[in-house]
C-alpha cells in the first residue's frame, strides 16, 4: 500500500522514522539541558573523565605538577591556534564582502 504521493504508507514508514529518530538524531542532537551536548558526547566526555579521574588520584606531587604543566601548555597551545584560526576566519569575511562590497565605510550608517 502507497501514500498519496506513492511512497510507503504511513503505517509501513513508521518505523523507519522512529528507528532513525531514536537512532541516529536523538543520540546526537544538542540539548540545552545537557550545556549544548548531545548525548553521546556527554557520555564519551563521562568515561574520559572517570578514566582521568581514577589516573590523576594514583599521582604523586611531583607528578600532579607535571602533568598540571603540561596540560597548561596544552591549553595555551589549543588557544593559540583558535586565536589563530578565528583572524583567518575574520579576513576571510572581510575579503568576501570587501569583494561583494558590502564592508565600505561610507555604507556605514
Amino acid at each position: 500500500m502507497t501514500g498519496a504521493v506513492g511512497g510507503p504508507s504511513p503505517r509501513r514508514a513508521w518505523p523507519a522514522v522512529f528507528t532513525w529518530i531514536e537512532g541516529w538524531y536523538n543520540p546526537r542532537r544538542r540539548d540545552k539541558g545537557l550545556g549544548q551536548k548531545s548525548p553521546i558526547n556527554l557520555s564519551l566526555i563521562h568515561i574520559s573523565l572517570h578514566g582521568e579521574y581514577r589516573r590523576v588520584i594514583t599521582m604523586g606531587d611531583a607528578e600532579l605538577k607535571a602533568e598540571r604543566e603540561r596540560m597548561a601548555a596544552q591549553t595555551e597551545r589549543w588557544n593559540a591556534e583558535a586565536r589563530s584560526l578565528s583572524m583567518a576566519l575574520a579576513a576571510r569575511h572581510a575579503e568576501a564582502d570587501d569583494s561583494r562590497g558590502t564592508n565600505r565605510l561610507e555604507d556605514q550608517p
